[in-house]
């Protein structure tokens, strides 16, 4: 327990926390919460990641353009035994701000980089706010350079591949389930809306 805010919500009070378990990203958690007769829950799984920065930003997730294509990953995910395109995402290094984690993500999981002008942030997003106990910090990488090839260095990704927007609107009806993915595209349209009078955002 950290502080206040920690040990209790509206309505309820943690009473007990056990850590269940940890690896070298997460540490996971069943916490004790008192909520009086009707919603006591003794067991509510917490999965906490180790790295946190400011307002619990855990991680980073990035929507990249290079020549006005959008890139997008192919992954294998272990846990929903299926396929997945992904804009590249990762976890914050310890003492890292979130912009350079996004660079540092990009070059690592695409061999593309961007400087810090342009990186423009989307705000945040909760992947599982009954369970993760963080927050994920989306940018749009608007203007990118290739430095190196794509590399399968990560576990279960498999290739790059670069849409046009009609092409990733298509995709959203049913083969983009990630939430990141999603809410990064669809903030970044309301940002060129927000700037379309005011100059272009690429």
């Amino acid at each position: 327990m950290k502080n206040n805010e920690t040990q209790s919500g509206p309505g309820y009070i943690l009473r007990k926390r056990l850590l269940a378990c940890e690896n070298s990203k997460f540490k996971v958690f069943f916490d004790h919460l008192d909520g009086g007769e009707a919603n006591t829950t003794p067991d509510y799984l917490v999965v906490e990641p180790k790295n946190i920065a400011v307002d619990l930003v855990s991680g980073v997730a990035i929507l990249p353009f290079l020549e006005e294509k959008i890139g997008l990953i192919r992954v294998y995910r272990h846990a929903i035994r299926d396929w997945s395109w992904e804009i590249p995402r990762g976890f914050i290094d310890s003492e890292e701000i979130p912009v350079v984690s996004a660079m540092r993500e990009l070059e690592e999981e695409t061999g593309l980089t961007s400087e810090p002008k342009f990186m423009r942030s989307l705000g945040y997003v909760t992947p599982e706010a009954g369970l993760l106990a963080g927050r994920i910090h989306l940018f749009a990488a608007t203007h990118c350079d290739k430095s190196k090839n794509f590399k399968m260095t990560e576990l279960g990704h498999r290739e790059i591949h670069f849409v046009t927007k009609p092409e990733l609107l298509s995709m959203l009806e049913n083969e983009i389930q990630d939430p990141c993915t999603l809410v990064a595209f669809f903030r970044y349209e309301l940002l060129l809306k927000k700037n379309e009078n005011g100059g272009e955002t690429h």
